[in-house]
């Protein structure tokens, strides 16, 4: 299913409400598969830990510059440092 939704993913103009949308749609499929439902009460960061992806639009940014998984798993953590500060 990743594949598909991720189809040139490398050429779309998405707005902020685009990503959004497409982040709330991919962790509503990992909670699906995962069988945990809207009562189970689980947060985001737990879903993601739990399936070991990322949120897809840190996916998607890293299939545009060619990174690894790491390289954007580090960026990701750099600028959520940024932000607490």
């Amino acid at each position: 299913m990743l594949s598909i939704l991720l189809y040139s993913s490398e050429t779309w103009t998405l707005s902020q409400a685009d990503w959004k949308r497409l982040d709330s749609f991919h962790l509503r499929c990992q909670r699906h598969i995962l069988h945990i439902s809207w009562y189970d009460f689980v947060s985001n960061d737990e879903v993601l830990r739990r399936s070991g992806l990322f949120v897809i639009s840190c996916i998607i940014h890293k299939q545009r510059l060619g990174l690894p998984d790491f390289e954007v798993m580090h960026r990701q953590t750099r600028s959520s440092e940024s932000v607490s500060r």
